[in-house]
């Protein structure tokens, strides 16, 4: 039987189908407020605040294997697959993929 150290020995040997690697994503969040409050913020220049979706995710998919995302609302599954899909750019970090990737 195989330990995890062998599995992950085997997944570097493997051929890879997508590697993301310290991948963080960062959302501007927008004020609600009246418009005046828009026009006071600019004037002074407060910059609107960000959102961490994503804080240096890594993983490695092999070729042949079934990956599952499992969080909480909010945990940022959505967003990784929409990064991995290419419809969402990280503010850091870096996506490969080998072959086609589509979002259903």
């Amino acid at each position: 039987m195989k330990d995890a150290l062998d599995e992950a020995a085997d997944s570097t040997d493997r051929e890879w189908a997508i590697d993301v690697s310290h991948v963080v994503k960062r959302f501007r969040l927008s004020r609600a407020g009246s418009i005046k409050t828009a026009i006071i913020d600019a004037v002074r220049h407060r910059p609107a605040p960000l959102f961490t979706a994503l804080d240096d995710v890594s993983l490695r998919v092999c070729r042949g294997e079934t990956v599952g995302i499992v969080g909480e609302n909010g945990a940022g599954k959505s967003t990784l697959l929409s990064i991995i899909a290419g419809t969402l750019h990280p503010t850091s970090g870096t996506v490969r993929t080998r072959g086609t990737v589509s979002s259903l």
